[in-house]
């Protein structure tokens, strides 16, 4: 068995080897060698890969994408081929127009939907890496939004579990954020997922700890840590743009640039205490709040008014 083996990798080698021969002269006779490769030896997975590799370098971004899913799905622990997909799923994350980026974003969207859904699914499951995993889950919740009653509320436990775990010192850090900005607005604007009111607010008390905890510490310096308007730097800017509408940004370890922004923290603060006023069935007259808002748009403790006969502030902190 152990010489059948041996005699089929050096068969499979030969062929290989014809293909990248043929590769620079005669692109066509190269892909012949690898459909015979690849026919004779469809468990080998160094003729996919190589296969894989001559579509990528055509810039075939269909053609690649079905061999990249397809080597997937029978060699997902080879880490060249993890590395290959890590490449592909990090392209939908970044807003670069490199060559290279466009292409690994053009091979994935090449996928069907049930593939790009099994793509991002089990890359999350093998990640190592918590907020690598929580990303993936949420590109997986936002372009397929019926995955959300099965995976939303299971990524929100994740993030409180693993914030926990770590036990960090402060509210501003990446757990959270991903939480609050990013992941609980997703779940709580999904009507099929079902949610206990004590979770609801247990969600709410996170967010508004954090956002206060950003928005009220002060700009940071550069080089240190800490939250930094996105505008002008002016005391009397920064001062006023804590109440207001503009963007604000933090360095916070673990995320990018870009996912350290939070646009109009407290209009976001706002939008979920709304929805999850709603969904816990508090008494909001709509007309009033937008009237009063029209008349004080920049007003903080707005946004802290008790709703109709619930005081929510009250509910929250006897959790």
């Amino acid at each position: 068995m152990a010489a059948v083996k041996r005699n089929s990798r050096e068969d499979s080698a030969w062929l290989v080897n014809r293909a990248r021969e043929s590769l620079k002269s005669d692109p066509h006779a190269a892909k012949a060698w690898l459909i015979t490769a690849r026919t004779l030896f469809p468990g080998e997975f160094s003729v996919q890969y190589e296969a894989y590799s001559v579509e990528q370098a055509a810039g075939n971004t269909t053609g690649a994408a079905k061999m990249l899913y397809d080597m997937f799905t029978q060699f997902s622990d080879e880490s060249i081929l993890q590395a290959e997909v890590h490449k592909m799923t990090s392209a939908l994350q970044s807003d670069s127009r490199d060559p290279d980026t466009v292409f690994y974003a053009g091979m994935f969207e090449s996928l069907p939907s049930s593939a790009q859904r099994d793509v991002l699914l089990k890359s999350a499951e093998k990640s190592g890496n918590a907020v690598d995993h929580c990303r993936l889950m949420l590109l997986l919740l936002t372009r397929f939004p019926d995955t959300r009653p099965e995976h939303g509320v299971k990524l929100v436990d994740t993030l409180l579990d693993t914030e926990k775990r770590e036990s960090l010192p402060s509210p501003v850090n990446c757990y959270r954020k991903l939480l609050v900005c990013d992941t609980i607005p997703l779940v709580c604007s999904s009507p099929d997922i079902d949610v206990s009111h004590k979770q609801l607010y247990r969600w709410l008390q996170k967010a508004m700890e954090f956002y206060i905890c950003f928005l009220t510490q002060p700009p940071c310096r550069e080089g240190s840590k800490g939250p930094v308007l996105s505008s002008d730097k002016s005391p009397l800017k920064r001062q006023s743009s804590v109440f207001g509408g503009m963007s604000r940004h933090a360095v916070i370890e673990g995320l990018t640039d870009k996912e350290s922004v939070v646009p109009d923290p407290w209009e976001r603060l706002h939008e979920l205490m709304m929805t999850i006023g709603c969904r816990c069935g508090w008494e909001i007259n709509m007309a009033s709040l937008q009237e009063e808002r029209s008349v004080h748009p920049c007003s903080s403790t707005q946004m802290l008014q008790p709703l109709g006969h619930v005081d929510w502030i009250t509910v929250i902190l006897d959790l």
